[in-house]
């Protein structure tokens, strides 16, 4: 006799194909997450400015030509010279002094003392540096070479 091989429980069935809207799409990947930010680069500390240069009696160096100091009313030669001498040869220079450069810069003027408040050195070369030359003659009176 042949014995019946002993039965087998039924299989469960099969689960349902996947529907097609979702084998059409794949799942999205997460997002990485960003990249940190690059620490931003050091800014250096900037260079302090040069001081300005100096003539040697301690008021702030001529930048530039010269000028014709002799516009300046009650510059004469001998004056000019001596300015010359002592490193001041702008207009520009002239119109910028303080009270306290304009007193470094008459103690060295031996016999010339004093013309720089007496004749407003200052208020003159500052129209001369900026070519006001009408409102220098209607100060000062007419310029004596003004081509020179």
């Amino acid at each position: 006799m042949v014995e019946a091989a002993p039965e087998l429980p039924p299989e469960p069935p099969a689960p349902p194909p996947p529907s097609v809207e979702a084998s059409a799409a794949p799942e999205p990947l997460p997002e990485p997450p960003p990249a940190p930010e690059p620490a931003p680069e050091p800014v250096p500390e900037p260079e302090p400015a040069a001081p300005a240069a100096m003539t040697a009696i301690g008021v702030p160096a001529a930048v530039g030509t010269p000028d014709n100091l002799l516009l300046i009313k009650g510059m004469g030669p001998k004056l000019n010279t001596l300015l010359a001498s002592l490193g001041i040869v702008r207009f520009d220079q002239i119109a910028a002094w303080s009270a306290e450069e304009c007193a470094m810069v008459d103690a060295h003027l031996g016999a010339f003392q004093g013309r720089i408040a007496r004749d407003a050195w200052v208020d003159q070369a500052g129209l001369l540096a900026t070519g006001q030359i009408a409102a220098f003659e209607a100060r000062y009176g007419k310029l004596d070479n003004p081509g020179g």
